[in-house]
């Protein structure tokens, strides 16, 4: 049911991967396998924004932040079945909006600071990212506020939302370091295609 609730997303997926020492990985394979075993995507989002984040030389990405957004999607189909219908839509929008917030802080960073992009937003996401693994919310939120405090803007109100539960914590997270990492077009058409607002 997820699978069919999610086909646009999860086509979208198709062609994307990665390679890592010479083994190529296809996310779509990875989405589908998951979701065939009861997995939602939180460590796959986990792994695929380190990989685009840390840029090593020996992964390369066929991929960019608007398919992880496709992935954040289909995660908010599968949780579904564990929060119950009449949340799906609501978590729709809170994930397209915390991508936004992600990504307008990340304008923020960059215009305070050009060259924000080599090691602040970087050092930022890193930090986020250890908080959404750890499932530690406190930590996820010190460094937001410590982030909007550097640029003087006051924090939205519906990234709070995050401290209500871990699922809460998954979704509004992995959302907005996706945004905060969004990239710009040309970035993204060189890692798997134009840029997707799914």
């Amino acid at each position: 049911k997820v699978i069919r609730e999610s086909k646009e997303e999860i086509n979208n997926l198709m062609n994307t991967g990665y390679r890592d020492s010479g083994t190529f990985f296809s996310i779509y394979d990875m989405t589908i396998d998951r979701l065939l075993n009861n997995y939602n995507m939180f460590t796959l989002i986990y792994k695929l924004l380190i990989y685009g984040i840390t840029r090593s030389q020996s992964i390369t990405t066929y991929y960019h932040m608007g398919h992880i957004m496709n992935l954040n999607m289909i995660n908010i189909n599968f949780l579904k079945g564990v929060e119950g219908v009449d949340k799906v839509q609501q978590n729709r929008e809170l994930v397209k909006k915390a991508r936004a917030y992600g990504y307008y802080l990340r304008q923020e960073y960059l215009n305070k600071d050009p060259e924000a992009d080599k090691n602040k937003i970087r050092g930022i996401s890193y930090r986020l990212l250890n908080a959404l693994k750890t499932r530690n919310a406190e930590m996820f939120m010190h460094n937001i506020i410590t982030s909007y405090m550097y640029v003087g803007e006051s924090i939205p109100k519906d990234l709070t939302i995050a401290l209500e539960s871990e699922e809460d914590l998954g979704i509004i997270g992995y959302a907005f370091v996706t945004g905060l990492n969004g990239g710009d077009y040309k970035e993204n058409a060189e890692n798997g295609g134009e840029e997707n607002e799914n």
